[in-house]
């Protein structure tokens, strides 16, 4: 009997949370509709306000609907109470709904310029945080699980669509944003035609989940040349877009990949080097722009990330912070072939690793691990 009774009280508990939630994210949107009044017409601000707040309101509605699943993953009862992980996640729903406000209205100048910026890193950053916070006080529940889910897709379409109508990348970009909803309506369709789908374990998703993320940050920075956003968008798309369709043909049965495949020591050997060529090109390519150009701040980290990348020393990090040092040198200037060779083989490096003969240096797990999991990558 009290078991019973209790489950009405939890309920009721987590509701008038969620009540809260509801009140603070409308006064949010209020204080940054104030402060955005500064920069825009009143026809553009009003029209950011509505539209986040019913994507607000959207989400909340959804979500009402989800908190019976407040209990931990490996069963229990409901709890009264969000954990630390699942009200990062419901941060990330307010900087989303304002995120999203920016599609029907101009972009803002001056320094409100950044906010677009601002608000998906924070989002993105709030992602890694809420996982962590999550598993480091063992909060998981099934509700913090499938906000984390919806969220990731969520945001990766309201990015995607804006770093559209800012003309930062091209219209076929929308697929990245679009690319989780297509593939679970594809595998709901096989299902209903009498298929089977399995979705088979990966070490690539993760990983370019996220740097597709971080590229989406990229793009919504001002001042970026189209030039540049275009190119890296486009090739930043086709690894990602193709782990999709691997996991779609593979969980359908229809392609049978063998995830050893990755360890076959001919291909490892294979890849290995040509990575190391890849290394040894880019270095070289960065000597030779050195040599060429005066001496400033940018030459000489040039050469610091060439011999970094060339030596295998954290080679993914040193291989962002080379796209990121390219992405501000070409502000104010066009793209030239040695910028493309260098941007194509970041994104390489940054996506395979470093190969053969590599010093290793920090160790690069935390790209494929579940932050706050022990022992769990």
């Amino acid at each position: 009997m009290a078991k019973r009774e209790a489950r009405p009280q939890a309920l009721f508990s987590i509701r008038a949370r969620w009540a809260f939630f509801f009140l603070f994210g409308q006064l949010a949107m209020l204080a940054a509709w104030t402060l955005l009044g500064a920069s825009w017409s009143t026809m553009a601000g009003a029209a950011w306000a509505a539209l986040s707040s019913l994507v607000f309101a959207t989400q909340l509605f959804l979500l009402w609907f989800d908190l019976p699943k407040n209990v931990p993953v490996r069963g229990g009862k409901l709890l009264p109470r969000f954990g630390p992980g699942t009200w990062f996640s419901l941060l990330r729903i307010l900087a989303l709904s304002m995120l999203a406000g920016f599609l029907w209205s101009p972009r803002p100048e001056g320094w409100l310029a950044w906010l677009p910026f601002a608000l998906y890193l924070f989002y993105c950053l709030a992602d890694l945080a809420d996982g962590y916070a999550a598993r480091a006080v063992r909060t998981v529940t099934r509700l913090g699980e499938k906000l984390d889910l919806d969220l990731d897709g969520r945001g990766l379409l309201v990015a995607t669509l804006l770093a559209i109508h800012y003309g930062t990348v091209a219209w076929w970009f929308v697929l990245i944003g679009l690319a989780r909803y297509l593939f679970v309506f594809a595998a709901w369709v096989h299902k209903q035609a009498g298929g089977s789908f399995r979705l088979r374990p990966s070490s690539l998703r993760r990983p370019l989940a996220g740097a597709q993320m971080g590229f989406g940050v990229a793009f919504l920075a001002p001042g970026l040349p189209a030039e540049v956003t275009s190119f890296v968008s486009s090739l930043t798309m086709l690894p990602f877009l193709g782990n999709f369709l691997v996991d779609w043909f593979t969980g359908a049965g229809w392609l049978g990949f063998d995830n050893r495949l990755g360890r076959h020591q001919l291909w490892q050997a294979a890849s290995n080097w040509v990575l190391l060529c890849v290394r040894v090109a880019l270095l070289s390519l960065l000597v030779w722009r050195f040599s060429a150009a005066r001496l400033d701040l940018y030459s000489v980290f040039d050469i610091f990330l060439g011999f970094v990348l060339v030596l295998g020393l954290s080679g993914r990090l040193a291989a962002f912070a080379l796209l990121v040092e390219t992405g501000f040198r070409l502000q104010g200037r066009a793209m030239q072939a040695q910028d493309y060779v260098i941007l194509f083989g970041g994104m390489i490096l940054l996506y395979l690793g470093t190969g053969a003969i590599s010093l290793r240096g920090m160790k690069e797990g935390w790209i494929f691990r579940r932050w706050g999991a022990k022992g769990q990558a």
